[in-house]
């Protein structure tokens, strides 16, 4: 089973709504490649010194026991995969 990251967007007067769901595969690499997306992610998006009226925010990774669905999952394909599949 995967690995996965939410994607939450937080607006003021709105509250928040998961946006996405970041899904990882295998379950060793799958945990680093998706705790440094998250990671990567916030240290990108959320720079601010305080909260701003709109943001989004990566979860820390967590296991995920059944496979998620729906139009909002992204199946995150690493670097190095996407660079070798170009060498081909």
């Amino acid at each position: 089973m995967p690995w996965c990251v939410d994607i939450t967007e937080f607006e003021l007067g709105q509250g928040s709504r998961l946006d996405e769901t970041v899904v990882f595969k295998g379950v060793d690499d799958g945990k680093a490649e998706a705790s440094r997306y998250s990671a990567e992610y916030n240290a990108k998006y959320n720079t601010a010194p305080t909260a701003p009226d709109w943001y989004m925010v990566a979860s820390q990774p967590y296991f995920l026991t059944v496979a998620p669905t729906g139009s909002k999952v992204t199946h995150h394909v690493p670097v190095a995969q996407t660079d070798r599949a170009s060498a081909s």
